[in-house]
């Protein structure tokens, strides 16, 4: 049996736009809850019924959104508790009671928000859509033992089931077990997480070991299982399988910040407000083979305290892929204004995207259009090595400035492997830009005002190209206000202030920001953005973290101008398809009838074709039947007229 792909962290998801409008179910099975604790029992159980899609309907993608807000009249929740999803009940063409967790997440320490403050969190459950149909009952537990007189959380819990065609159809899922797992040894792990044992169906072509795992509890003399982090090994049929840390590194980057708590400490799997993110691990798989798998958990030795593991195993079962090519754009990073982005948005230049192959055949090449909706279309291609189920985060060259404040920013994998990918409707995401980075004079002065631990803190400011042209590598001496000049040409810049640095000796802790409650021996400090004559241009909360990322523009900056009309016809020599690449032109302006004709050496037509190109932004040419050799090409669109020479291999 061979190892395919570990997938880590798959709740990268869609913001974008995939199917047409009409194509997309949302669900509503809890609006506007209020949910507070029950110091009695620990946990408190909220249920709701959603109408979900008839049974048979298929489902490309499914997400949940899961929004949190101050409960009216009341504070917002104060710590950091354990909050499971589970799919209970469905009625319908299946009648079954599962209890299944499909989600975990932490609440934040929220106890001095205002009732303004409300965030949206996102989780990818496709592997478990097969299971939303007819009605369906989901059960939200909410856990802690914090006072509920004056405090508690107003929730709302939507699924969007985007209709289509998966990548693999999902055969079946089973549940190894859910529980509470105390740790400390082998032994005790053991005893709790047995060894399975099972049989994979007759169309199993992959399956995929599904894991949520989250670390509480603070035993001596480690702190685990809270804050240790700690290997665990996947152990099929008797072989290592795959061995992992059980560990989240990156709290400091939490979209929700500052916390009222020890918000930025990294955990074993979890951060303070929060999804927990699944782990799986994806191997390729014999249909009707007998296998078993084992869980173990890295020991250590403890002298006094407790601690525990909770977690959730499934075992999802797949078919053979659906496409032979196909490539879905996941989602856009940046430029993206929703708020588990807000790191990173603003952005100037480089947008970011996630990918994935979801095709059988392995992925060379992808032809992305991309830009503003309503303005002009950039080309890029990428060449690289994507297999099959894999997932990539791509940046593509800058492009995006824009007279407009805000809009709708594009991607589109237009070709891959040098011909029309076969399931379109996963090809284009879009989504929501908000404001562009604020205007800033060519001059200004970086003010940084040190703590007491200098030797953490950095800073870069780079270009639309990621060019580095301003930066401060340290700061050498505690305590001093430093004043650096800047002096940049028009264009949009971002400045990276890092917090990563050697920590103080008195205090090991770094990615704490330059002000926090909780580490007292750094000192207080802040960072601002001020003008030549001293005046504060930008603000930064001093409790943010790993890092602050602010994007900015110096000087007006227009939209470039549109070159003269233009048609890229790609590759020459060609040996199946052509790609008509018109990304020159805006997208209102691809209204019309293309025209093609090609002729041999000897001058006789051999090919005509016309292209509706409000049909498709790159549309492609079918030359297979075409005999090895040399032939002339014309194609006509409005008044631009390309005539070149093409090679047939």
């Amino acid at each position: 049996m061979r190892k395919t792909l570990i997938t880590l962290f798959s709740s990268l998801i869609i913001t974008a736009l995939f199917a047409a409008p009409g194509d997309t179910s949302r669900v509503t099975t809890h609006n506007k809850v209020v949910i507070k604790t029950n110091p009695a029992a620990g946990n408190t159980k909220y249920y709701g019924w959603g109408q979900f899609p008839t049974a048979g309907t298929k489902y490309q993608k499914a997400y949940a959104e899961l929004t949190f807000k101050c409960a009216p009249g009341l504070k917002c929740g104060e710590w950091d508790y354990l909050n499971f999803i589970y799919l209970c009940n469905r009625r319908g063409a299946v009648n079954d009671s599962l209890g299944w967790e499909i989600m975990r997440f932490i609440t934040p320490y929220g106890f001095y928000y205002d009732q303004n403050w409300n965030h949206t969190w996102v989780f990818d459950i496709t592997d478990f859509a097969h299971l939303l149909h007819d009605s369906v009952q989901i059960m939200y537990q909410h856990t802690g033992y914090e006072a509920n007189h004056d405090r508690g959380w107003e929730i709302s819990l939507k699924f969007n089931l985007v209709e289509g065609t998966p990548w693999r159809d999902v055969k079946n899922i089973t549940r190894f077990y859910t529980r509470s797992v105390g740790y400390g040894n082998d032994s005790l792990f053991d005893k709790n997480v047995p060894e399975d044992t099972f049989t994979l169906g007759t169309e199993t072509d992959l399956m995929r070991f599904k894991i949520l795992q989250t670390g509480h509890g603070m035993d001596k003399p480690e702190n685990c299982a809270e804050f240790c982090p700690k290997r665990r090994r996947i152990i099929l049929d008797g072989a290592l399988a795959d061995e992992s840390w059980v560990w989240r590194d990156d709290c400091g980057e939490n979209p929700v910040f500052p916390q009222a708590g020890t918000w930025l400490y990294d955990r074993a799997g979890w951060c303070p407000g929060a999804e927990v993110r699944e782990y799986n691990l994806d191997v390729a798989a014999t249909p009707e083979s007998s296998h078993t798998m084992d869980l173990d958990m890295e020991s250590y030795a403890t002298t006094s305290g407790g601690a525990n593991y909770m977690l959730s195993t499934y075992l999802v079962e797949y078919g053979k892929p659906n496409f032979t090519l196909d490539v879905a754009i996941e989602d856009i990073i940046s430029p993206n204004a929703e708020l588990r982005y807000k790191r990173v948005n603003p952005a100037c230049g480089t947008p970011k995207i996630i990918i994935r192959n979801r095709g059988a055949s392995s992925v060379q090449s992808i032809d992305f259009l991309y830009g503003m909706r309503g303005l002009q279309q950039k080309h890029y291609r990428w060449n690289g090595n994507l297999s099959s189920g894999q997932w990539d985060t791509l940046d593509l060259p800058a492009d995006f400035m824009r007279n407009n404040s805000t809009g709708h920013f594009q991607v589109t994998a237009a070709w891959v492997n040098n011909r029309p990918d076969t399931y379109p409707p996963n090809n284009t995401a879009t989504v929501f830009t908000g404001n562009m980075p604020p205007l800033l004079s060519n001059k200004f002065v970086v003010y940084c005002s040190m703590n007491n631990a200098p030797s953490e803190n950095s800073y870069e400011i780079r270009d639309m190209l990621g060019n580095v042209v301003k930066s401060r590598k340290k700061y050498p001496t505690a305590g001093i206000t430093y004043r650096d000049t800047v002096d940049l040409p028009e264009g949009c810049y971002t400045l990276d202030f890092q917090d990563t640095g050697a920590a103080n000796p008195s205090y090991p802790l770094n990615k704490d920001g330059l002000s926090w409650w909780a580490n007292t021996a750094d000192g207080n400090g802040f960072l601002q953005i001020r003008s030549l004559n001293n005046q504060v241009l930008q603000r930064f909360g001093a409790d943010f973290g790993t890092s602050i990322r602010f994007a900015f523009t110096v000087g007006k900056i227009n939209e470039p101008e549109t070159p003269t009309a233009k048609i890229n016809i790609r590759p020459n020599p060609a040996s199946d398809y052509l790609m008509l690449d018109f990304n020159t032109y805006k997208p209102e302006e691809l209204n019309d009838i293309c025209t093609i004709i090609i002729h041999d050496i000897h001058g006789r037509k051999v090919m005509e074709k016309s292209i509706d190109m409000r049909l498709t932004s790159m549309p492609g040419l079918n030359v297979t039947e075409l005999s090895s050799g040399v032939y002339h090409l014309k194609l006509s669109y409005k008044d631009s007229v390309i005539s070149q020479k093409l090679i047939k291999q």
